[in-house]
């Protein structure tokens, strides 16, 4: 299907397009983590998906990027499997080109799994984008191209939540519950591990035949079907007489409340206005040598030996006892005094003891409960923003002119922003052209949970106590216990498309054009620099990145999948095309935190926004004090992509504006309201406080 033909749905309620007929909502509320669901083809389904992903599309990727010098990689775009006599094979090699994927699929039956499409078409660009909105986290995606009657992988779990979309073929699939395990068996043995795989939170790895049980489902599924599975679900699947190509989407990869746990604690621990409001059993120190204590003993040995099965010809309670130097055939306790149990079940009662007075905080009615939750919340919506894809061209309205006095304008979408607040360092923080990477205001965006990073570099920051500053969301040190000064605006609007869920960080510094036509009018750097300036408005450190057209359907670029798309993406011819010195849009946005309750008002204007969506919203109604700031403000957040403006169809009555005065901190004249929307394109990051202009 032409990604012109929008199917219904896709865009606002990707999850009810997966699993029509349901609607979306009932199906999270029935199934979801509850346990796998089958849903047959819609019409509308099996159009879009037919032959979205085959092998022949993967063949015709691979030779154009084979002709562009930049051949697939094994390991990295594609991994060769097969599963022979119980044992899964993977003779990858190192170029992925077109005639070695021909010949380990053909000739050899191997099972060729493509990552994250997305990078390459532009129908699973806009499924998956529109699912991370609607879902809130990350969605990545695999194709699976399987040759007629084999099987590519082993029986496993999987650590996320699946959907399986067959696009071609069919292919039979059985799922299976391992049965309980045994009385008597070893603790942390593999059978307690299989019995326990619900909601798993790491992958199982290949699983024997003799673990798996029977299987509880066994069915075949047809273009367009599809399958839910839940995080822990055993599978096992082998294409059919026709072979099979199939998608899976995957997503909720670490997205527990174990996962908020470990966020919400490390996020506190880190930051100086929360950690010495912790309850006192959190910041008790640990007992002096419980290392030590703890560590492996004559019991614990046992049973890890146990576990492994042990020694055939050896009682492994003789083992036992003979690491404990007794010489007696009577198995250690696993839990006594020589394997150090005395210190672990000490140390697990204040365990217990600290979460308990966590729990009670997090559901008491003080303050520190809702500031707890919301900086985890900050860091991890942050770490999701940056990670995401961008929305593709057709999931954003157009953004029209540049807003005036008498326009209104509208948030371009909910769910694609957010509003961190964070301190700036102290003494104005790093100079107009510090080359650092302040990318999360901690510097190393896969450092997701505020642990230390190996980075020599980062060794100062990391000495003076907020390296990876989760100070309400990143930034540096401020006074003990004042208030964030500033809120940053983070977007994923400039996200890279060919780095989204790929391993090493993804994220590239490149040199970027705007998406759209919209230019300066003219302006210079410097003048756009001072408008920002007036506002209160500052760029964060710019990170300029690419950002890949949409596919063009003409095949000839490396970028194109299968040329089943058939249509040029407006905008991208304009501004683009990536050439070395293009200005980028700044990713982030910092404004004074007196201007958050008008940033609010204007995100929750999205015409998709929570409660029944906005409505756009009168340039003169900002939530500021005066019309030269509503104007600066809804400019640059139109030139950041953020809003869209909606015309004035009759002459608006607006506050006069003041006259212009000149700033004695900026030295420059404020313009009134018949001025040119200003337009920030600014690369050095500056920030006016009320008391001056500082640099961050």
């Amino acid at each position: 299907m032409s990604q012109s033909a929008k199917p219904l749905g896709l865009d606002s309620d990707p999850l009810g397009f997966l699993v029509a007929p349901q609607d979306g909502a009932a199906f999270l509320a029935q199934h979801w983590e509850r346990g796998p669901v089958v849903v047959k083809a819609t019409p509308e389904r099996r159009a879009f998906f037919e032959g979205l992903a085959s092998f022949g599309a993967l063949a015709r990727l691979a030779r154009c990027a084979d002709e562009e010098g930049e051949p697939l990689e094994f390991g990295v775009d594609v991994n060769a499997a097969r599963y022979v006599d119980g044992k899964r094979e993977t003779p990858n090699g190192e170029v992925a080109d077109c005639a070695t994927l021909d010949r380990l699929y053909h000739n050899e039956g191997c099972t060729m799994q493509f990552h994250q499409p997305q990078r390459f078409s532009d129908d699973f660009w806009r499924l998956l984008a529109a699912l991370e909105r609607q879902l809130g986290c990350l969605v990545g995606a695999n194709t699976y191209l399987t040759p007629p009657g084999t099987q590519g992988l082993a029986p496993h779990w999987d650590d996320v939540e699946i959907f399986v979309v067959q696009t071609q073929g069919s292919k039979r699939w059985r799922l299976h519950v391992p049965p309980p395990a045994p009385a008597g068996s070893p603790a942390g043995g593999r059978a307690q591990l299989l019995s326990a795989c619900r909601l798993a939170n790491a992958v199982s790895g290949d699983l024997e035949k003799g673990e798996l049980g029977a299987a509880v489902q066994d069915f075949t599924l047809e273009v367009g079907d599809v399958l839910y599975m839940p995080r822990g679900t055993i599978h096992q699947a082998c294409a059919q007489d026709q072979g099979s190509a199939h998608l899976t989407i995957s997503t909720y990869q670490r997205w527990s409340a174990a996962d908020l746990l470990q966020y919400t604690v490390s996020v506190a621990l880190a930051n100086h206005t929360l950690q010495p409001l912790l309850p006192a059993p959190l910041k008790a120190g640990l007992p002096h040598r419980w290392l030590a204590d703890a560590a492996l003993g004559a019991g614990g040995a046992a049973t890890l030996a146990a576990a492994a099965g042990g020694f055939r010809e050896w009682d492994a309670g003789a083992a036992a006892a003979a690491a404990a130097g007794k010489g007696s055939s009577k198995a250690a306790k696993p839990g006594g005094k020589a394997g150090g149990g005395g210190a672990t079940a000490g140390l697990a009662k204040q365990l217990a003891s600290a979460c308990r007075s966590l729990a009670e905080c997090l559901e008491g009615e003080g303050e520190l409960a809702p500031r707890l939750l919301q900086t985890a919340a900050d860091t991890m919506a942050e770490d999701f923003m940056r990670s995401r894809l961008p929305p593709h061209p057709t999931q954003l309205p157009p953004r029209g002119p540049a807003p005036t006095l008498q326009d209104s304008v509208q948030c371009v979408g909910a769910g694609l922003f957010r509003l961190v607040p964070f301190h700036p360092k102290q003494g104005g923080g790093c100079a107009p052209d510090c080359d650092e990477d302040h990318e999360h205001g901690h510097g190393h965006a896969e450092h997701e949970h505020g642990h230390a990073c190996d980075d020599e570099d980062s060794d100062e920051e990391h000495e003076e106590g907020h390296g990876h500053g989760h100070e309400g969301g990143g930034g540096g040190a401020a006074a003990f216990g004042a208030p964030p000064a500033c809120v940053r605006l983070v977007s994923c609007l400039h996200n890279e498309r060919m780095a989204h869920m790929m391993s090493g960080g993804g994220e590239e510094e490149g040199q970027s054009g705007s998406d759209d036509d919209s230019g300066s009018d003219g302006e210079s750097d410097e003048d756009a620099a001072a408008l920002a300036a007036a506002a209160g408005v500052a760029a964060a450190p710019a990170r300029k990145r690419k950002h890949p057209a949409a596919d063009d359907g003409s095949g000839s670029s490396s970028e194109g999948e299968d040329g089943e798309d058939d249509g040029e993406e407006e905008g991208n011819d304009e501004e683009g095309s990536e050439e070395e010195g293009d200005e980028g849009t700044p990713e982030d946005l910092v404004f004074p935190a007196e201007f958050a309750p008008a940033l609010v008002q204007l995100l929750d204007s999205a015409a998709d926004a929570p409660g029944g969506g906005g409505a756009p919203l009168p340039v003169a109604t900002i939530a500021l004090p005066d019309p030269e700031l509503q104007l600066q403000v809804a400019a640059v957040l139109w030139d950041a992509g953020v809003l869209r403006t909606v015309k004035a169809t009759a002459p608006a009555k607006v506050p006069k504006a003041k006259p212009a005065k000149a700033s004695k901190e900026s030295g420059k004249t404020s313009k009134g309201e018949a001025a040119a929307a200003p337009v920030c394109h600014s690369a050095t990051p500056c920030l006016v406080l009320p008391d001056g202009v500082a640099t961050i």
